[in-house]
């Protein structure tokens, strides 16, 4: 009791000195720091907190790889639909303005019971031409199409699958009057298949249709231009396509403006190097410096340059090293103007000739115009003991460009006259 008192005693003593010495020293502030550390959590709450923790860490960083793994793959199918669409003949084929899938399933709406195959296919210039067998010179000369196209079947017809119209007149062949080919030039902007189906209404279902394909399934990626248009002087670029994957032959056709590529021209112009004595073909020898500024000169008066792409050169091996849409050779000894057998069709102001023997037997004898005609022609295939046929072996291509031989006090007109048809 009294221990317990006394210390009461002291407590008391003390508070009383703590209270007097804050009444006299009030002028002089005191500054006190509290202790607010709490005591430890429990280990099992730490580790509770720690895991929850890591559980949303490994969450978002998840999320955020998935996140950068679709966008990457986004960018990976971009890239490669836009680069199978544009830069690799070998992939599937696409309609324009489709995708892979869209253009398969349009692609799919079509027949193919018939199983349609083309023989053969060339382009000459922007004239194509197609059969289900090899194209022959003979094959040309026939109205028989049976011989061209099977049985019951007429004529080669384009597709507009675009606009979605079967047949037109300028997409079509015309075989009875002596039109083997459809002129490219004439069509508009669009993707075309080709078919032959004669008796198909504009209410004909597009299974009813059985487009063509390459027997061959061979890879072509071949390209054209079509002359300017006079008023717009704009161009179309025209494209042929076929490879194993995709279920037909397409053509493609799309405005490009009014320039050429740096390598491609609508006509190359050059002087005539063969001359035909009898039935024997001689090489003249290549056009000299001044006759070619000449000929340039004629050229540069009579052809509005600025529209159309032309260039001059002087001899036979640059003209068929020029890719170019028109050939014209001029020559002075010619008695009358000549075109190719195999694009003379029913225009009547052109005649053509042809050889009487070799293994060119019925091929155009003229090689400027042969030799430029391209593979219709045999152009390329340096045949022996066949004067002028020695351009050189060239690559394999369907590709080749309308040639013509012209009298030369009219050339430049001439010349003139079927760059502005």
């Amino acid at each position: 009791m009294f221990g317990h008192k006394k210390k009461e005693n002291i407590e008391e003593a003390n508070t009383e000195q703590t209270v007097q010495a804050t009444s006299d020293q009030q002028a002089t502030p005191i500054n006190i720091t509290l202790n607010t550390t709490q005591a430890p959590a429990p280990e099992s709450e730490k580790k509770k907190l720690f895991s929850g923790k890591f559980i949303l860490k490994a969450i978002s960083g998840a999320l955020v790889l998935g996140c950068v793994g679709l966008l990457g793959y986004a960018v990976f199918l971009l890239i490669f639909d836009s680069a199978s669409n544009s830069t690799n003949p070998e992939t599937h084929l696409t309609i324009s303005g489709k995708n892979i899938a869209q253009s398969k399933e349009i692609f799919n709406s079509f027949g193919s019971s018939k199983k349609n195959k083309l023989g053969d296919l060339a382009l000459v210039g922007n004239k194509l031409f197609l059969s289900e067998v090899k194209l022959t010179p003979d094959l040309i000369n026939t109205k028989n199409t049976d011989a061209i196209i099977s049985e019951g079947r007429t004529n080669f017809y384009l597709y507009n699958l675009t606009e979605e119209i079967a047949k037109f007149d300028t997409g079509a062949t015309d075989i009875e009057n002596n039109k083997f080919y459809i002129d490219l030039n004439t069509l508009e902007d669009g993707d075309y298949l080709i078919h032959s189906e004669p008796n198909i209404s504009p209410e004909s279902k597009k299974s009813e249709y059985n487009p063509y394909s390459l027997t061959s399934q061979e890879t072509i990626d071949y390209v054209t231009y079509s002359l300017p248009n006079s008023q717009s002087k704009e161009r179309r670029k025209i494209t042929i396509k076929n490879n194993k994957i995709s279920p037909f032959t397409m053509i493609s056709v799309k405005r490009c403006g009014s320039t050429l590529p740096d390598n491609y021209y609508d006509a190359i112009i050059y002087k005539a190097q063969f001359k035909k004595d009898d039935s024997t073909i001689v090489d003249k020898g290549v056009a000299s410096d001044e006759v070619i500024k000449q000929l340039s000169d004629k050229v540069s008066e009579a052809i509005d340059t600025n529209t159309f792409k032309v260039k001059v050169v002087n001899n036979l091996q640059m003209a068929y090293d020029t890719k170019a849409t028109l050939a014209f050779g001029v020559d002075s000894e010619i008695a009358s103007d000549l075109t190719s057998i195999f694009t003379i069709g029913n225009n009547t102001t052109f005649t053509s000739d042809v050889l009487s023997s070799t293994d060119l037997k019925g091929y155009d004898s003229y090689p400027e115009i042969r030799e430029l005609t391209g593979y219709l022609d045999k152009a390329g295939q340096n045949y022996h003991g066949v004067a002028g046929n020695n351009i050189g072996i060239s690559n394999f291509t369907r590709v080749g460009k309308e040639s013509f031989l012209l009298k030369e006090e009219n050339a430049i007109s001439t010349i003139k006259s079927i760059l502005e048809k």
